[in-house]
Parts: C-alpha cells; structure tokens; sequence
C-alpha cells in the first residue's frame, strides 16, 4: 500500500499521535511517520518515506526489523520493548525508547503500526534517583546516628541500623504514633508537641528525652527533628536519633566530683587556685579568698600580678618562665599584697595540668606562713638574747640535755671555775665540767640529768661538802669555795613549776641564781653564788 491510498483515518491517527508513531509495509519500509518520530530519528518526514529502517538507521536494525517480522507475519501485538541506539539528530549519544507493535490491517493488507516514546531523559531520572538512593542509603548506614524518615501522615519510610535499634519496633509498628509508646511517659507529651509544630511550621526541634526499653531499661536519647518542605507543602519528616546514655552518665559523674572537689577545696586550710593556660584564674576556694582579701570573681576578673608584692614579682616571673617541661611545677615563698593593702608571707607550690600534652592549665595551692615567720623571728630575737644574757652576765650554768647524753651549751664563765681550758662535750660522761664535780656527787648527778621529761618539777640535786642532798633540802655553802650547784628541769610555759623550783634552791640556800631560761625541753643547771 502507498500513501496514496492511505485511509484518513489512518492519516489522521498517525499526525495527530502525542509520541512518535509510524506505519511499515510488509517490506517493512516506512509508509507513514508523523513529526515527532522523525524528530527522534533525525530526518525528516519525507526522508523517511519508502525507505527501510536498515537503509536510515542501522544501529537500530537489528532490534526494530525482528520485531516487525513477528508482527507482519504472525499478528502478533508487542508492547513496552525498550529499545536503545544511535540516531543522526545526536550522533555519539546512547538513546533510549519504549516501542509498542501493532498488526494494523488496512484494505486487506497487514501493515505495523509502531508507537515510539522517548524514554532517554526519564530513564537518566530513573538512574540518578536510584543512584542517590542507594548513596543515601549508604551514607545512612555508616551514620554513627539514628535517622527516620517519616511521610508528612506518619508512616514510617526508612530507618537505618543504629535508629531501629534505639526505635526498638519495627517501622510498622512505629508508624502513626506507635513511635510514642517507647518515649517515657514524664517526657511523651513534651516530646510529641515538638514534633506537631515541626509539621506546622517550618524549623526544627531537638530534644533529649527516654526512651523505655522492651526489659524496662532506660536509654537516654538525643533526637533533632526537621522538615523536608516543597513550597507550602511538607514531603517529609527526618529525625536523628543520638544515644547519649554514657554522655549522661559521665556528665553526671563529672558533676558529683567537681561537688567533691569543691567540698574539700572550701574546706581545705590552704589556699587553691585554679587557672587556664594563660593563667586566668577559673576557681579559688575560701581560704584563697581570706589570704588574698578578694573574692574569687575579682581574682578571675583581674591579673594575679596585683597580688604580689613588687619586690617578689621579677622573681616569681623567673620561676614560672622556667615551668614549662611537663607536668613541672615550681615551689616559691613570697609576699601577698592583700586587698586592703596589707602584706602576708606566703608558699606557693604549682603544678601544671595537661590533657593529651597539651597543657591546660595550672593548680596551684598558697599556705599562709606569716605566722610562722613571726614565731621564727621571735626565737630568732630570744636565742639572740639569751647569748647576750650569757657572754655578759657574772652567773656561770650550762645547758645538758635531758638524757645525759651530753651538754648543749656552756656559758664562757663556766671555765672561769676550773683552769680556763675548754675541753669537747659531746658526751656528758666525757665532757670535762664534770670533773669540778665531786667523784661521789657524778653518779647523783648523772641520774638527775636522766630525769624523765615528764616527771614532778623538782630541785633535782644539790652538791653539798661532795654529798647529794635530797630533793627539796635547802643547801649551804658547798665544798667547792667558789660554787654550789642546783639542777633543775626546764619546762614549756604550760608547766612553770620548774622555774620557781629552781629559784627556790638558791633561795632556800642563800644563793643567787642566774641564767635564761630557753624554749624546749632541757635541763639545766644553775651555778648559785653569794
């Protein structure tokens, strides 16, 4: 048949088709193609007509002239065959259809009536979204996080490995709001109203609530929520899912030994800073406050350099260039400008603080020893005294100690007695003031040296003619032209007893005593004279 006899209807079938449609003869030459088909083909409709698909396009031959065969000879109607190639309009590009055949019976002779859609664009649609779903999807699998993807009428589209397990029910049983039952009851009604205003309005809702587990477990769970919006229209729900359940725990454990911490640093006698890399001060505890007269906020707000006196600062400075090794510190005394303006002798000991050995910061602690460097000047000023009172007065005594294992000190005087030469006493056994003593006194006298501490303030000896009186017995004038001796235990200021015993030997005994009377616990012996 040729396109002259070509029924109108036909004709008008074939220009009016929305895709691409041509009619083949039996030869399976092309009798009829609208537009649109020779568009794809790249010729135009007269090119076209006569020829067969061998002839215009070969690339397309061996699919399309099978197919027609089964068609023109055996009737048989073929739908949706995909079928891709070449054409002349874009040479080099891999195109792709969807035909329909069709037995088209026209004046008693069969022709192949054959409908042609464009499949090229769509298919490469098809791909990329296939191909960004399955990215998706492996992105969301490798997720550290949960994710859920929830259609805008709550049924449940996607949940990736680690959100099924903190779901704990499967995507049907989570749809609508079977996601609810899993949250805790306290949290439940918070959590639900965040989420209907993300459908409402566009933003976003975070939260961390509890998630109830199926053995009555308690998982902490961090979720953000937000909506995937077309214009006005909300396509989607996601969800990130975080379990934070250890986070928590550490929090909460970080908080009870910052209490602990804080405890004991406000109760602590000392003073303890806390400080920053670049010696900002984060914390300081009462005692700090009380040494330095400012509170913990100015310490934070100003420098520590306003706290040290003038004259200590080049050298606390020299100290803490030299910290740097790590975990170094540095022990310095120093003075404290206190914020009324008054000064208190301190010792500080710092100690850097590192995390991954990166230095983070320092702690350091301040005991307040003004108080004790009173107390050290003090005895300073009294031992100085008392060897004035010694080198000076007319009265000669030494000091032994408690043990009798010898003789700490013996004013010049002494030797004045004896024949000027003074010989070691390191022991009192060897020591040579005791040979002024008569032989028969030395072992009295050895046993009242030994006295315990601890025993009844008494005169512990006197010598009298080389006899050992008792305790308490008044005394006279002794062999020994020159002298008499009395001992006595020295005592602290709590137990003055021992101070008026001996004052009360020399009295009783017509003497005058003399001698100083230093800090601790000794013995001593006083040289009485008229």
């Amino acid at each position: 048949m040729t396109s002259a006899n070509m029924p109108d209807v036909v004709e008008a079938l074939v220009r009016m088709s929305p895709i691409g449609m041509a009619i083949f003869d039996r030869e399976m030459r092309f009798v009829r193609i609208n537009a649109i088909l020779a568009e794809i083909n790249g010729l135009s409709v007269e090119a076209h007509l006569g020829q067969r698909v061998q002839e215009l396009l070969p690339d397309l031959a061996a699919v399309v002239e099978p197919i027609l065969t089964r068609v023109l000879e055996q009737g048989e109607q073929i739908r949706a065959i995909p079928v891709s190639g070449h054409t002349p309009s874009q040479p080099g590009v891999l195109r792709q259809w969807e035909g329909t055949y069709l037995p088209l019976e026209v004046g008693g002779e069969r022709l192949a009536a054959v409908y042609v859609e464009e499949r090229t664009l769509q298919l490469a649609a098809e791909r990329a979204r296939r191909e960004q779903a399955e990215e998706f999807t492996a992105v969301a699998q490798a997720l550290p996080l949960g994710m859920l993807v929830i259609d805008p009428s709550g049924r449940y589209l996607y949940a990736n490995a680690p959100a099924m397990r903190l779901l704990g029910m499967t995507l049907e049983e989570a749809g609508g709001t079977g996601w609810q039952q899993r949250i805790h009851p306290d949290d439940r009604e918070r959590v639900a109203a965040g989420v209907a205003r993300v459908r409402q309005a566009r933003g976003s809702f975070e939260s961390e609530h509890r998630h109830v587990e199926a053995d009555g477990g308690v998982t902490w769970v961090r979720t953000s929520t937000f909506g995937i919006w077309d214009g006005d229209e909300l396509r989607r729900l996601v969800t990130l899912l975080e379990d934070v359940t250890e986070r928590r725990r550490d929090a909460e454990a970080l908080r009870e030994s910052e209490l602990r911490f804080r405890t004991i640093a406000e109760a602590a006698p000392i003073g303890i800073l806390l400080s920053d890399a670049t010696s900002r001060v984060l914390y300081a505890n009462a005692e700090t406050e009380r040494i330095t007269g400012r509170t913990a906020a100015a310490l934070s707000e100003g420098g520590w350099a306003e706290l040290v006196h003038p004259e200590d600062l080049p050298r606390l400075v020299e100290t803490m260039q030299r910290d740097h090794e790590p975990s170094a510190g540095f022990a310095v005394a120093l003075r404290v400008v206190r914020g009324d303006g008054s000064v208190l002798r301190t010792e500080a000991q710092a100690r850097n603080l590192y995390v991954d050995g990166v230095r983070t910061g320092r702690l350091t602690l301040v005991s307040d020893v003004t108080e004790r460097y009173r107390m050290e000047a003090a005895l300073h000023e009294s031992e100085e005294l008392f060897r004035e009172l010694a080198e000076n007065i007319d009265a000669v005594f030494y000091l032994a100690r408690p043990d009798a294992t010898g003789v700490d000190y013996v004013s010049p005087g002494f030797w004045s007695i004896g024949d000027g030469r003074r010989p070691s006493c390191r022991s009192s056994r060897s020591c040579g003031w005791m040979r002024f003593i008569p032989t028969i006194a030395r072992a009295c006298t050895r046993r009242s040296l030994a006295t315990e501490r601890d025993s009844t303030p008494s005169i512990a000896s006197c010598v009298q003619m080389g006899v050992c009186a008792g305790s308490r017995t008044e005394a006279s004038r002794c062999a020994t032209p020159r002298a008499s001796w009395c001992a006595s235990p020295v005592w602290p200021p709590t137990k003055r007893r021992g101070a008026r015993w001996r004052r009360s030997c020399c009295r009783r005994s017509g003497w005058r005593a003399s001698g100083a009377w230093p800090a601790g616990w000794r013995t001593t012996s006083t040289t009485c004279s008229r």
